[in-house]
């Protein structure tokens, strides 16, 4: 994984594909919508101290989709795209913006109660820097990277900003007030090429806001590229377009926003457009940026328009509450995964699931930086925990508990001296099934979140539909049923490599895979079987699936 992040600071081969996701958060929950047509794509709920109790701080995503930033007024943390899971997460009463370093390998982190900004690198999630920025009184609110990852702008909450130099600490810019008689300062952010930093601020007592845009450099002079205000009505946020061509500006009203378009080579204004909704308190421009994303500080809408025209979109989700924050996720070209093998293995007694003799792809055995998926079905009538598997795995889906059929789905990543099997503790009937992927996401294994669901009172497993986000995922469906058939053979049309396995004599496990095009859900056929009916019921089965995501293809 070290060595990843490093590569990571490369060149992408492209940089500009078009987003597939936007989340917003609502409350200390982030919800993950997609672009295509707006319908939910999964959900992290109650996140670690990411309440939205003040001002929010946004949400953004790393370059990778390996993990997302975002905070509010009870906290603020780093957050796995995986599972939601709280990778850094810091209790505090007060709001502050979080920023990602354009490779990926660091945030910089507002103190939000002292005048100090905090570093983290990514890779284990430690603090590596402290520094502080001499504002005695008032505390640090906003942190913005420079393209190039070598400057951090940060602005406190008197509307003082400042820029310095990541590799040693020190002061690059000299400190500036913004105009408007100190408000707190609101927006942050950097130009494309890196050559200007765009600032804006909170109305102020006069109830007037500001927007500068300043050439960077060692002595700077707010605004000498380009000023605004004042504004009657504080300009939220403030962004620039990827390809530096534009400056978009949105504008908080008492009953509208309205939102702006700047040309940056003259400054005039593009193209500009009211939106009904109060106080639009965040936005977020596409990976391509081709969509501008705003949501409201009361009202529980998302507006999404085209750029540059500022159209407006339609269809886009009622909320069940105000969102405070919006970000796009930044898809980037990929590997292909590549099917290593598969095996299978049952007994009713500890074994050993052996992953040397592997079939159907391209190998025989894992090698370091393979991942491993096994998933593992045991019949248990006693609803005891009566099959196990060794330490080390990470549990991506548990089945559920309700029912004498038990299911899980497990993997791990091979390290340098790659496993050779698994041991499965057990006392009853199990079934186990390995399939084996090279070229998966070290940093983000799965695509979506693992889900294993209940069909109730039928033997036969109906795979459910799933819809993975990045294109080239694959989709591995596992399942199984407990049943009445002596011999029963399940059977697939639109998977791939179906494996299965039968433990006991009424109990079929099967697992098969399903490369993703891009184009919307797939929904695999319901499985087909066959036997002689001999034993009781009740029956059931237990499907699920874990959608593996390829790496970034990038360039050396």
């Amino acid at each position: 994984m070290d060595l990843f992040k490093k590569v990571l600071s490369t060149s992408w081969k492209s940089e500009l594909l078009p987003s597939t996701l936007y989340a917003v958060r609502i409350g200390s929950d982030v919800d993950f919508y997609r672009i295509s047509d707006n319908t939910l794509s999964h959900s992290f709920d109650a996140l670690t101290n990411a309440g939205t109790t003040n001002f929010p701080s946004g949400i953004e995503i790393s370059p990778d989709n390996s993990f997302f930033v975002t905070g509010g007024g009870s906290g603020r943390g780093a957050y796995s795209m995986e599972d939601g899971s709280a990778h850094l997460s810091i209790s505090t009463t007060r709001w502050g913006q979080i920023s990602i370093s354009p490779d990926g390998n660091h945030i910089a982190m507002p103190d939000v109660t002292t005048d100090k900004f905090l570093i983290y690198e990514t890779s284990g999630w430690t603090l590596v820097r402290t520094i502080s920025t001499g504002w005695a009184t008032t505390a640090v609110a906003m942190t913005a990277w420079s393209p190039d990852g070598s400057k951090i702008a940060v602005g406190n909450q008197s509307g003082y900003f400042r820029i310095y130099n990541f590799s040693d600490a020190t002061a690059y810019s000299n400190e500036i007030l913004s105009a408007g008689s100190s408000p707190v300062l609101n927006t942050i952010d950097f130009s494309p090429d890196g050559t200007l930093l765009a600032t804006g601020n909170n109305e102020n007592a006069s109830g007037n806001a500001y927007i500068q845009v300043s050439v960077v450099q060692a002595t700077m002079t707010e605004g000498d590229e380009f000023s605004l205000g004042p504004v009657l009505g504080g300009y939220t946020t403030a962004l620039f377009t990827p390809d530096g061509k534009h400056l978009v500006l949105a504008q908080s009203g008492t009953s509208a926003a309205s939102i702006r378009t700047y040309e940056t080579t003259g400054w005039t204004v593009d193209t500009s457009s009211p939106i009904t909704e109060v106080l639009a308190n965040r936005m977020g421009i596409s990976n391509d940026g081709t969509v501008l994303g705003i949501v409201g500080h009361w009202s529980p809408y998302v507006n999404l328009l085209n750029l540059p025209a500022l159209t407006l979109q339609t269809g886009t989700p009622t909320l069940s509450a105000a969102a405070r924050s919006i970000g796009f996720n930044h898809p980037i070209e990929v590997k292909n995964l590549e099917y290593i093998g598969g095996s299978t293995d049952t007994s009713a007694t500890t074994y050993t699931h052996s992953f040397t003799s592997l079939t159907g792809g391209s190998a025989s055995a894992p090698v370091e930086g393979d991942v491993v998926v096994l998933f593992h079905s045991y019949y248990d009538a006693t609803g005891s925990t009566n099959s196990t598997i060794a330490s080390g795995w990470t549990e991506a889906a548990v089945g559920p508990t309700s029912t004498d059929h038990h299911t899980k789905i497990y993997y791990k990543v091979m390290g340098s001296t790659p496993d050779t099997g698994v041991v499965m503790t057990c006392t009853v009937a199990t079934g186990t099934i390995a399939s084996v992927w090279k070229n998966a996401d070290l940093n983000a294994i799965r695509d979506i979140p693992s889900v294993i669901t209940e069909i109730a009172s039928t033997p036969i497993p109906n795979p459910p539909s799933v819809t993975p986000i990045t294109e080239g995922a694959v989709i591995i469906h596992m399942g199984g049923g407990h049943h009445d058939k002596v011999g029963t053979v399940f059977s697939t049309t639109d998977l791939t490599d179906f494996q299965e396995v039968i433990h006991g004599t009424y109990n079929n496990a099967y697992s098969a895979y399903k490369f993703w095009d891009g184009s919307g859900a797939f929904d695999a056929a319901v499985l087909g079987w066959t036997g002689t009916a001999d034993g009781p019921g009740p029956y059931n089965a237990e499907v699920g699936y874990l959608v593996l995501k390829p790496a970034p293809r990038y360039e050396t």
